[in-house]
């Protein structure tokens, strides 16, 4: 978990992290019977840091399940919700004893399908595409469409982080790095290729424009 808490550290460019109240996540705990451990040292780790607040998409609290009448009545632990509520990221009840468990996806709280083979794969990949939202240095246009060509490229000159996700909004999130504090995101949905990036200082960027200059058509 500590290689996990360094790289989004780098990326976020914060010193710290701030967990959730100890008795926020044992009422939580009791509610389900138990909490993977993975998730339980999120929560206590890091999960209320305001550096995560200004993503795309929106991390669920402990103290929302005493809340929100639908995550009241979920079976299932909710992590993270897509921005316009179209579909949501959690971990199944049946996996809940486990410390690292799979992390599946749905759009209908009813069908559910693998989106991180991990709770620690399924937070990388999460934090990091999250962040890309946020970070001080990018381009004017967000999205850009990329070919095949190009995404080739990006994958020879850049270096692949060790996590992905799987059918979010019926795209598989891919991620790079050339620096520990730069990112780029890439969305493929069956060959359809979007891509945006950013970084945490101006000479983290500089470096990304070094592969990325002139890739992509911007959306």
């Amino acid at each position: 978990m500590n290689n996990l808490w360094e790289r989004v550290q780098a990326l976020y460019g914060v010193r710290s992290f701030t967990g959730c109240p100890d008795a926020q996540i044992e009422r939580l705990r009791e509610k389900f019977g138990a909490l993977p451990q993975m998730v339980e040292e999120f929560y206590r780790t890091a999960a209320a840091s305001e550096a995560f607040r200004h993503g795309q998409d929106r991390w669920v609290m402990p103290k929302e399940y005493e809340e929100k009448n639908y995550l009241k009545e979920s079976e299932h632990l909710v992590l993270l919700i897509e921005n316009q509520g179209v579909c949501s990221a959690g971990v199944l009840k049946q996996d809940l004893h486990e410390p690292d468990p799979p992390v599946y996806v749905t759009m209908d709280d009813k069908n559910w399908t693998l989106c991180a083979d991990s709770v620690s794969d399924f937070l990388l990949a999460a934090l990091c595409y999250e962040c890309v939202f946020d970070l001080p240095y990018t381009t004017e246009d967000c999205f850009y469409e990329i070919t095949p060509k190009e995404y080739s490229l990006i994958k020879r000159k850049l270096t692949p982080l060790p996590a992905r996700i799987q059918d979010w909004l019926n795209f598989d999130i891919l991620l790079y790095q050339n620096a520990p504090d730069n990112i780029v995101v890439v969305l493929d949905c069956d060959d359809d290729l979007q891509m945006l990036y950013g970084a945490a200082t101006k000479e983290s960027f500089q470096r990304l424009m070094e592969v990325l200059d002139g890739v992509g058509e911007p959306l």
